[in-house]
């Protein structure tokens, strides 16, 4: 989601809400590159780790 998007998201929901989120969305995006720069992925996924879950849709 970018800035925009957010921007556009707080006329529904209270701004603090839509923080949460855009941190959220960037700590995600951190793992993303961090995994990627190491040229390694996962070998045990926990069921419940949604982060892992949601990057790479392992479950």
């Amino acid at each position: 989601m970018n800035s925009d998007n957010l921007l556009l998201a707080e006329g529904l929901v209270s701004k603090s809400y839509i923080q949460q989120g855009g941190q959220a969305i960037v700590r995600r995006q951190k793992l993303v590159k961090t995994l990627l720069s190491q040229r390694k992925l996962p070998v045990k996924v926990k069921i419940f780790d949604c982060k892992a879950c949601g990057v790479f849709h392992v479950g």
